[in-house]
């Protein structure tokens, strides 16, 4: 199976949680490395297990079993994180793994640490990839002007995103039509806006201080949507944390998919090869 197609080869298996289906694929057990926990990625804003981890997981499942979450929308009337958290916790206790390395990027980080913090049985390490705790200026300023693009011109809405996600240095190596696919790339839809109106308002720093996994902290150093101060906050607020820096807009997914799996595979071979506190020299080749 290539590398391009394993997640959409993958079936999708469904669990009920408040009167909706949560998907999910599971990749099943490695050919090498049994013994990992299992590996589960929670996606960010406006994304799916197919749009934002197509590299990471047939990479990181050649030696860890991994599953990948879609959420959706839960239908109510107002977006929280409770409710993600609860269809994140509604699959991890249907599947009941012997371990859990759970990874959240963006969104995805934030409901990963709201629900290690309030279910500390199901998470046993966690890893937060370019994830926030306390919704600050900068990210409203943003999301504000985001919505009034939304509303009176959506091409411009998709190049704010475009501008946002990516960093100056991998932009500047796209030709012209390869921006233009981008920049066209880019969806709407009522699910992504419930989600941009729920990160204006995110506090988790209760939830947050109860840690108690054993957590990676991966910022992004030209992180222009969830700035990388966001990420050293989750560092200093989690005891078991240790923190490393990838050269990368927030896109990190997308621009460096190959040094996030060496870090989430380093981590979840050996949670502890890197004692709390730590600040992880980041190697350039």
């Amino acid at each position: 199976m290539s590398s391009a197609t394993i997640l959409e080869e993958l079936p999708i298996t469904t669990v009920e949680v408040d009167g909706v289906s949560v998907g999910y694929t599971d990749t099943g057990s490695p050919t090498t490395g049994r013994g990992r926990p299992t590996v589960v990625l929670v996606h960010g804003t406006g994304g799916s297990a197919r749009t934002h981890f197509p590299f990471l997981v047939p990479m990181l499942a050649s030696r860890q079993r991994v599953v990948a979450i879609d959420l959706v929308d839960p239908n109510h009337n107002e977006l929280s994180v409770e409710a993600l958290e609860r269809q994140l916790s509604a699959v991890l206790e249907h599947l009941m793994p012997a371990g859990v390395t759970l990874v959240g990027y963006s969104l995805g980080a934030v409901v990963a640490a709201s629900l290690a913090g309030h279910r500390p049985d199901l998470v046993d390490n966690l890893v937060l990839i370019a994830g926030w705790m306390r919704t600050d200026a900068h990210q409203r300023i943003r999301n504000e002007l985001w919505r009034q693009l939304r509303d009176s011109d959506p091409s411009a809405a998709q190049q704010l995103s475009i501008l946002t996600a990516y960093s100056p240095g991998f932009l500047k190596l796209r030709r012209n039509t390869e921006l233009q696919a981008m920049i066209d790339s880019v969806q709407f839809s009522a699910f992504k806006d419930a989600q941009m109106e729920l990160n204006r308002q995110v506090d988790i720093s209760d939830a947050v201080g109860a840690v108690t996994a054993e957590t990676l902290i991966i910022g992004c150093r030209d992180d222009f949507m969830v700035p990388r101060h966001h990420s050293k906050q989750l560092f200093g607020a989690i005891e078991r944390a240790r923190y490393v820096e990838v050269l990368s807009g927030h896109a990190v997914v997308s621009e460096r998919p190959a040094e996030l799996v060496h870090w989430i595979d380093t981590f979840n071979a050996d949670p502890a090869r890197y004692p709390w506190g730590s600040i992880i020299d980041s190697p350039r080749p």
